[in-house]
C-alpha cells in the first residue's frame, strides 16, 4: 500500500514534486541481515544492535515525470553522514537516537567528477541542495522500475554514538543491493 510519509522517531520523510505535491511511495522490508556494532571500531568488540527499526522506501518511477525534479524532504534537517560507491547517506542524530537514509546513485561516475551530462546518463540521479538539507532527485527516463531508499534508526544509545552511527549507515548500505540499484531495469 502506498503512503505519502514515513514517520520515524527522528522526524518524518516524504517526497515532493516541483509543485510541492507529495509523491506516494511504498514502505517495504529492508534486506539488511547484519545488525551489529563494532565498539571503538574494534572487530573484537562486536555487539548486536537490539533497539532498531529499518525499512526501504520504494518509489515507482512510473509515478514520476521525465525531466522533472523531485525533492526528498524531512521534518528535521538531514546532515551528510557518509558515502560509498554508488550511494550516499544522510541522517539525523538527536539525544540517544540515530537515523540514516541512503540514496542510490546509478550515475555515480558522472556525479563523482561533477560532470552532469544527462545525454550520457540513464534513469535518474541525485544532487544535494547544499545548505538546505534537501536531496534533489532528477528523473531522466523510466529505465528503472523502482528507486529504493533504505532507512534505519537506532535508539537507546548510551555510549559510542559514532559507532552506532556507522552501524545505522551500514544497515542502509546492506539494505541496498546491487540488484536494487541496477538489476531491476525495464528492458
Amino acid at each position: 500500500m502506498k503512503t505519502d510519509i514515513l514517520k520515524t522517531p527522528l522526524g518524518d520523510i516524504w517526497i515532493e514534486d516541483e509543485n510541492g505535491t507529495c509523491v506516494p511511495f511504498e514502505i517495504v522490508p529492508n534486506t539488511c541481515t547484519n545488525h551489529n556494532v563494532f565498539l571503538k571500531n574494534d572487530e573484537d568488540q562486536k555487539i548486536d544492535v537490539t533497539d532498531y527499526e529499518e525499512c526501504r522506501m520504494r518509489l515507482d518511477t512510473r509515478d514520476l515525470k521525465i525531466g522533472k525534479n523531485y525533492y526528498v524532504r524531512s521534518s528535521e534537517h538531514l546532515e551528510y553522514l557518509d558515502s560509498d560507491e554508488w550511494l550516499f547517506t544522510y541522517g539525523i542524530r538527536k539525544d540517544d537516537k540515530i537515523m540514516a537514509i541512503s540514496f542510490p546513485q546509478p550515475n555515480d561516475e558522472y556525479m563523482m567528477h561533477q560532470r552532469i551530462n544527462e545525454d550520457e546518463m540513464e534513469g535518474y540521479y541525485f544532487e544535494t541542495d547544499s545548505g538546505q538539507g534537501n536531496i534533489v532527485l532528477r528523473i531522466l527516463d523510466h529505465k528503472y522500475m523502482y528507486i529504493f531508499f533504505p532507512v534505519a534508526w537506532i535508539w537507546d544509545i548510551k555510549n559510542n554514538t559514532d559507532d552506532y552511527e556507522a552501524a545505522a549507515v551500514c544497515m542502509t548500505w546492506d539494505g541496498l543491493s546491487w540488484n536494487d540499484i541496477f538489476g531491476q531495469k525495464i528492458k
